[in-house]
């Protein structure tokens, strides 16, 4: 019971932080564009901040996807939707790529890093399989359309758009996503922004 309290108390409080301060704009987009019944997805959701919005957007009668690979990440949002009874809420433990299979994640802090991605520089932290899926493959089985897509993959987001081109064209979602240099070993971003 007081451990559910907790979880209660943390989820608002970094939900209300990264709307008001963390990450506003971002926020503010995608509460703006999301309504009641859509389907939206959040690639790399760590501690399900937007996520937490999202669901609150869509309602009852809308769907949530959370892609999260790490899995203390995974986990803890897994309890976030335990403890509030979410419905309209999935928790998936895998990746968005251009491919289905497997691949090596890195991360520090046991598996609970905001940083955490595919690939990473050897020695940045713990490597370990992770599965992988593509938005194309995976919403051939489930709700579309698709009308938000927030991706966070610290630097893998041109795969994720790759393997989601049929999504991209056919649902023409909404799209609130990072793109930094720092992510890129110095090449150029425009291929993502193209």
């Amino acid at each position: 019971m007081l451990r559910d309290l907790g979880l209660r108390l943390r989820v608002f409080h970094r939900a209300w932080r990264l709307r008001l301060r963390a990450e506003p704009v971002q926020t503010a987009f995608i509460r703006e564009n999301l309504k009641p019944g859509e389907v939206a997805v959040d690639v790399g959701s760590h501690k399900g901040g937007f996520t937490y919005w999202m669901r609150q957007r869509v309602g009852p009668d809308g769907k949530v996807y959370a892609f999260e690979p790490q899995p203390r990440s995974a986990a803890y949002q897994r309890d976030i939707v335990r403890c509030y009874g979410y419905e309209n809420v999935v928790i998936e433990e895998k990746a968005l790529s251009n491919q289905r299979g497997t691949a090596e994640f890195t991360a520090s802090a046991g598996g609970f890093d905001p940083g955490g991605r595919i690939g990473g520089e050897p020695g940045a932290g713990e490597r370990f399989s992770v599965e992988v899926d593509t938005l194309d493959s995976y919403f051939g089985k489930a709700s579309r359309p698709v009308s938000l897509i927030k991706i966070d993959a610290e630097g893998h987001e041109l795969e994720v758009f790759l393997g989601g081109h049929k999504i991209l064209t056919q649902d023409k979602p909404h799209l609130v996503f990072e793109c930094e240099r720092r992510h890129h070993q110095g090449e150029s971003i425009r291929p993502v922004l193209e």
